[in-house]
């Protein structure tokens, strides 16, 4: 078998979509599944070779199908001074003092100090643990009507991606022909992965036989057993079915898939499901021990630790062409660990006074972010409003009169002279505490936003000498403005649906 070292470089922000809990949230995974890179090589294949019925083509049946090839999850690599460094899940047993700085590994300790995660990726390597973050961001679209094909005025989704600069690494493996042909037909380059590949998301640079150093790699003749015992770490998800053909969780099992007793495990579980994109349809949901958990194992000799150590080379349980399974053993042991950090470069502020370019870009980004929470203020305040007995008609009335006022104190004379019978409907209509005539009438909603975010950036702004920004008129006019006429389109929507 030969393995190929894969380096996954994002070169735009990436989403692997992932469970966030929040119907108006798509979450983002922080790593790239094997199932990802493995979908993605046989598209490209698909492609190269203009097959429509792929899976009578011998090659793309063997490496795709029956598995011939195998890829791994591609996790975080760690730039360090003696090159890079491949990341994995850090062991559930791998402890971090809750109110101190001391690491603890429970798989070979005990402590009665209060202890939480250590971390989500990480390397252990000879007696310490470095830790690394994953970069995010939150990124803003209109909710889409699909029906229509247009944005949904008014409502907001929210997507996590992966930030672009940072590097994956993973591992393809197979025979030395499959590998020596895999090499033939796919190059380094840009590709493309991920959720809304059609928009901003998902360019990545791919290379091919990295160099990258992985702490997990050992030679049979390192792996230390500590009185027959060794530490049995799992670097993905592993599926294990039981006698009746379905995945479980059940310690039992796994001692009889291994061969070998357990002593000690520390676990999580998860649910592993997929889609084929050919079939337009999920895959099984499989429930699985999750990536991370960690098991001290009793070896009966030499021969034992060998056999898993050849067991470990292709993986356990089932899909293991899918990345599910990997496993390492050794790479825990009994020693104190210790939390090893980066020196982080020291940046100083610059003497010379900031150009006006940089100044004016503060300035827009401090703006663009104020009119983004006022919005997001308005809808929610849309949402909540006691509409009684206001019509569409009226809402779009309100609007025309803020879209021709010359101001908001004009806009204010305006909403005064409405006659009577309008009025009254603004009196009825409630925005918690007060009547929607005088919410229009009162600045208080914005005022209250900007009052903070003036808290929030007042260090940036007096650096950057743009101290008068929340004075100015002009951007005061536009925030109420703006807030106003994000309410009131929203209420007249919510109006036309009774």
């Amino acid at each position: 078998m030969q393995s190929l070292k894969l380096k996954v470089t994002l070169r735009s922000t990436v989403l692997l979509s992932s469970n966030a809990g929040d119907p108006n949230m798509v979450g983002t995974l922080r790593y790239i599944p094997a199932r990802v890179l493995r979908g993605l090589f046989a598209n490209e294949y698909i492609k190269k070779n203009s097959l429509k019925d792929a899976h009578r083509d011998e090659r793309f049946y063997n490496w795709f199908i029956s598995g011939d090839i195998r890829f791994t999850d591609a996790f975080i690599l760690n730039e360090v001074t003696d090159g890079l460094l491949l990341s994995h899940p850090i062991p559930f047993s791998v402890q971090k003092e809750k109110n101190g700085t001391n690491i603890y590994d429970l798989l070979f300790e005990k402590t009665e100090e209060q202890t939480t995660s250590a971390g989500e990726y990480g390397i252990i390597r000879e007696e310490y643990l470095r830790k690394q973050e994953i970069k995010t961001s939150l990124n803003f679209h209109h909710s889409r009507d699909r029906e229509k094909g247009s944005a949904k005025e008014g409502l907001i989704f929210n997507y996590e991606a992966l930030d672009p600069y940072q590097s994956f690494g993973g591992y393809i493996t197979g025979t030395d022909e499959a590998i020596k042909e895999f090499q033939s037909i796919f190059k380094n380059g840009t590709y493309y992965l991920g959720r809304s590949r059609n928009n901003q998301y998902g360019k990545v640079f791919i290379e091919l036989n990295s160099n990258f150093k992985d702490p997990a790699e050992m030679d049979l003749e390192d792996i230390e057993l500590e009185d027959s015992k060794v530490s049995l770490t799992l670097l993905s998800d592993a599926i294990i079915y039981n006698d009746c053909g379905f995945s479980c969780v059940d310690i039992k099992v796994l001692e009889q898939a291994l061969g070998c007793d357990i002593e000690k495990s520390f676990i999580k579980t998860s649910e592993s499901e997929g889609f084929v994109s050919v079939w337009m349809t999920r895959t099984p949901s499989e429930v699985s021990f999750k990536a991370g958990s960690t098991f001290l194992i009793k070896v009966g000799d030499k021969e034992d630790l060998r056999r898993l150590y050849e067991l470990q080379k292709k993986g356990i349980g089932e899909r293991t062409e899918e990345g599910f399974g990997r496993f390492v053993i050794g790479l825990q042991r009994e020693a104190k660990l210790t939390e090893k950090t980066d020196k982080k470069e020291e940046i100083k502020k610059p003497s010379e006074p900031l150009p006006d370019i940089v100044k004016e870009i503060v300035q827009n980004a401090i703006k663009g972010h104020c009119l983004m929470l006022l919005k997001a203020d308005a809808i929610k305040l849309a949402g909540e409003t006691n509409r009684r007995g206001l019509t569409p008609s009226l809402i779009g009335r309100l609007l025309l009169i803020l879209k021709g006022a010359e101001s908001i104190s004009k806009f204010h004379k305006n909403i005064n002279d409405l006659r009577k019978l309008a009025k009254d409907k603004l009196e009825d209509s409630r925005v918690y505490d007060k009547s929607l005539y005088d919410f229009l009438l009162d600045n208080d909603s914005v005022d209250k936003h900007l009052k903070s975010e003036k808290s929030n950036t007042e260090k940036l702004l007096s650096e950057t000498g743009i101290q008068n920004l929340f004075e100015d008129p002009q951007f005061r006019e536009q925030c109420h403005r703006e807030f106003l006429e994000t309410f009131l389109t929203l209420l007249q929507k919510e109006a036309k649906k009774k």
